[in-house]
């Protein structure tokens, strides 16, 4: 089981980065700010592997959102969200309105 969680629980890339990025999304809820970022690089890693970049950057999104703002690195996850969004056909800022209206 242990095995299975760290891998994300599947050997589907796509369900892989969901996932982790579920947890991601909890463990910074606990107030688990470390885990939660390993989580979301997590999900990222296991987005690209699968060349799903609207997922990577939604990702980045969310671990800009529940982690790095409030730990005062915004623009660190800034730059990655935007070395992201550059290889889609949007904005960091369609991003935001797709993924949180």
């Amino acid at each position: 089981l242990d095995a299975d969680r760290a891998e994300g629980g599947s050997k589907f890339s796509r369900i892989r980065s969901f996932a982790h990025a579920c947890r991601g999304r909890m463990l910074a809820a606990q107030g688990k700010m470390e885990a939660a970022e390993s989580a979301f690089d997590a999900a990222c890693e296991s987005a690209e592997s699968g060349q799903h970049h609207f997922l990577t950057a939604v990702w980045l999104r969310d671990l800009c959102k529940h982690v790095l703002d409030g730990a005062g690195r915004g623009e660190e996850g800034r730059k990655r969200l935007e070395e992201a969004v550059s290889r889609l056909a949007c904005s960091v800022e369609d991003l935001d309105a797709c993924v949180y209206p």
